[in-house]
């Protein structure tokens, strides 16, 4: 059974990395990010933790996707896989509680002090699914709304 959770959040994490490396080379490669200006400075040092803003340089929300809040969430898991406790636990406490539930006997990640070592939130392949399906949303919800902003281009 631990086996079989290890692997699944492996997977997650996995997807996530993906996500973000392709998010990376799009912007780079699709978009020209040569002269667009983020507060004042060029974007040369692109990486996933600006995303919002460099897509916001191109005119684009992504808040607005309604896959976001899905893409968030899981960025908050795995950030909880791969680092345990801090602000993306807390954050995923409120988001999905579901996942501490041990009906009555506390949050097992307080409890073990780890995401790997023992199975310490209940996610299933189920949420691998969702998430899988909402990062194929993203770059289905994507292009049309990059087109109607083509004047950055």
């Amino acid at each position: 059974a631990l086996m079989r959770y290890r692997a699944l959040c492996m997977w997650i994490a996995l997807l996530t990395q993906v996500w973000e490396q392709q998010n990376m080379n799009f912007i780079r490669d699709e978009l020209d990010t040569d002269g667009v200006l983020v507060n004042g400075q060029t974007l040369v040092n692109v990486g996933i933790n600006n995303i919002k803003e460099i897509y916001e340089a191109f005119g684009v929300d992504i808040d607005k996707l309604s896959s976001w809040p899905k893409i968030v969430e899981l960025r908050h898991l795995v950030n909880v896989i791969k680092h345990v406790e801090g602000n993306s636990a807390n954050k995923l406490r409120i988001l999905r509680p579901d996942y501490f539930n041990t009906d009555g006997w506390g949050d097992p990640l307080e409890l073990y002090r780890n995401s790997l070592n023992n199975e310490a939130m209940n996610v299933s392949e189920e949420d691998l699914t969702e998430y899988h399906v909402a990062v194929v949303q993203f770059w289905q919800e994507l292009p049309p709304v990059l087109v109607s902003k083509q004047k950055y281009f």
